[in-house]
């Protein structure tokens, strides 16, 4: 599969299987905060202060695209909407999708701008939508942390294994082979001839 070719090199870095899944936590949590723009480097900080994988905690960040903020957005909005008050979420959804229209014109790396989109919404908005987003960004983060820490220690375990039994073919391969050109063969005897 296409995806596995991407996470490969991440499984396989010499971070521990513990920093790699609190890596991948970190930037979940951080994919469902309202901080478009700022995600990945709010990740990275995140990640070097819990010394936790880096490249771990990008990969997730990459779940809210244009196309995804609405409804992530607009469900995080509505969690955040039970705890803080805000406009109705049938309203803040439509605007979500206006802004992620608008999203698609600027440049990934124009964090001005796409967070700027966002406040636009209002700060009535934007509170009850970081709240949710820190909340649902929290447990999809302690549900990812021990599912990804299985998931590396598998791969790993599997790779280490696969590597082991290949080695030791080709030390029974060369063992072979160097016993096979020690062999003494019959070699004639003087008197024989």
């Amino acid at each position: 599969m296409k995806w596995r070719r991407w996470l490969r090199p991440l499984v396989s870095r010499r971070n521990s299987p513990e920093a790699t899944a609190f890596g991948f936590a970190i930037g979940l949590g951080v994919a469902f905060t309202p901080t478009i723009g700022f995600q990945i480097i709010i990740a990275c900080l995140l990640a070097t202060f819990f010394r936790a994988s880096r490249a771990a905690a990008i990969l997730p960040v990459w779940i809210t695209t244009p196309i995804t903020i609405p409804p992530i957005f607009a469900f995080t909005y509505k969690v955040g909407n039970y705890f803080v008050d805000g406009p109705p979420v049938g309203r803040v959804r439509s605007d979500l999708i206006a802004m992620a229209s608008r999203l698609d014109r600027h440049s990934i790396l124009d964090m001005r701008a796409n967070m700027g989109e966002l406040l636009e919404t209002g700060v009535e908005v934007f509170v009850p939508m970081m709240t949710g987003g820190l909340i649902i960004g929290c447990l999809a983060g302690l549900v990812s942390y021990p599912i990804v820490l299985s998931a590396v220690r598998r791969y790993r375990l599997r790779r280490d294994t696969s590597r082991r039994r290949r080695s030791e073919k080709k030390t029974k391969k060369e063992l072979k082979q160097n016993a096979e050109d020690c062999q003494i063969t019959d070699v004639p005897r003087s008197g024989d001839q």
